[in-house]
């Protein structure tokens, strides 16, 4: 496996136009939450869930919310517990997009204000962290006070990664990105122009998109990584990584902690 690279990225800048960031992780929302990747990860999302016995969930980075939406409505429809209320939340505040209440069955709903998951706010109430498609947006000293602050609070933490460090794994993604790129001025809620110059006048958000999808590849920590940030945060916790193959060149990954190990099952 290559080393985990670190580089430049146009959707984590705090110098990136507003138009830019909502593109890109409104494409991303969308093409994952149109894809298999939630019915793979559901299983995963209800076993956690019951296993931390999950009241009410905080799910960190969450965009637009489409990704996190469309994973919880399949573990929903899997019918084997009662889904938690799950707050989406994200650095840069509120930025949901149309139709997650209803994609998520009504079990989400958007904090308005900023959340960073490095200090979450206590008037947070919760009892698991979920980071969907997400992690690798925090560098290694980052990343470890993610996971810390999670454990000083008790809460239980999932972390899912829809590809391994390896930026041929994005092929599969490269055509459902493009036509969904062309599509989201069309679909979008904020600066339609804007998205609508920048994606067929002066095409830049394709390429940028492209770009940080191919980059994020390059940041995905391994489950050697991962345990190492685990350990480091404290001993009190039990950690589990789970590979699951979705054929040729198809992969998600978790990395999940309980307190204590969890209930049984």
């Amino acid at each position: 496996m290559m080393s985990r690279l670190h580089l430049f990225e146009f959707n984590d800048s705090s110098w990136c136009p507003g138009f830019v960031r909502d593109s890109v992780v409104e494409v991303l929302g969308r093409v994952i939450a149109g894809g298999d990747i939630p019915e793979s990860a559901a299983p995963v999302l209800a076993r956690f869930i019951s296993r931390a016995g999950i009241k009410r969930m905080l799910d960190l980075g969450s965009g637009t919310g489409l990704t996190t939406a469309a994973i919880v409505r399949a573990a929903d429809d899997l019918g084997q517990d009662s889904m938690p209320e799950v707050i989406l939340s994200d650095l840069m505040g509120g930025r949901e997009a149309g139709g997650v209440a209803e994609i998520c069955n009504g079990h989400c709903r958007f904090w308005p204000d900023p959340v960073n998951a490095m200090a979450v706010d206590p008037a947070i109430a919760h009892d698991g962290r979920s980071f969907f498609c997400v992690f690798h947006h925090f560098r290694p000293d980052e990343a470890i006070k993610v996971i810390t602050a999670a454990v000083d609070s008790g809460k239980a933490v999932i972390i899912m990664e829809p590809f391994p460090r390896n930026p041929l794994y994005l092929r599969v993604l490269y055509l459902p990105s493009l036509f969904a790129y062309l599509l989201n001025p069309f679909r979008t809620r904020r600066h339609r122009l804007l998205k609508f110059v920048f994606t067929f006048l002066v095409p830049l958000l394709p390429f940028i998109g492209l770009w940080d999808g191919l980059v994020s590849t390059t940041r995905i920590y391994d489950e050697e990584q991962l345990r190492a940030m685990a350990v480091a945060a404290g001993p009190d916790y039990r950690w589990e990584f789970h590979r699951l193959s979705l054929g040729s060149f198809r992969e998600l990954n978790f990395f999940m902690g309980f307190r204590g190990g969890g209930k049984d099952g």
